[in-house]
């Protein structure tokens, strides 16, 4: 189950063009942010963005997660 403060961390991220993007909206450090994301999809059991040279894609599960927790934040 997912918490209001992991869907806010994931509406963040997944509207950052980078993880460095996200760790200055959210003023942590990129690990932070890689580590906190990884749990996050361990957690659901799916992967919800992949990261590219070219920056971050939400997957299909991603994008479900990003418009159902934007509807409830």
């Amino acid at each position: 189950m997912l918490s209001s403060d992991d869907l806010i961390f994931f509406s963040v991220v997944a509207t950052s063009d980078s993880l460095a993007d996200a760790s200055r909206k959210l003023n942590v450090t990129p690990p932070a942010i890689s580590q906190r994301l990884r749990a996050l999809e361990e957690r659901v059991g799916v992967r919800l963005i992949d990261r590219t040279s070219h920056g971050l894609n939400l997957t299909d599960e991603g994008e479900l997660v990003a418009a159902e927790g934007a509807a409830i934040v």
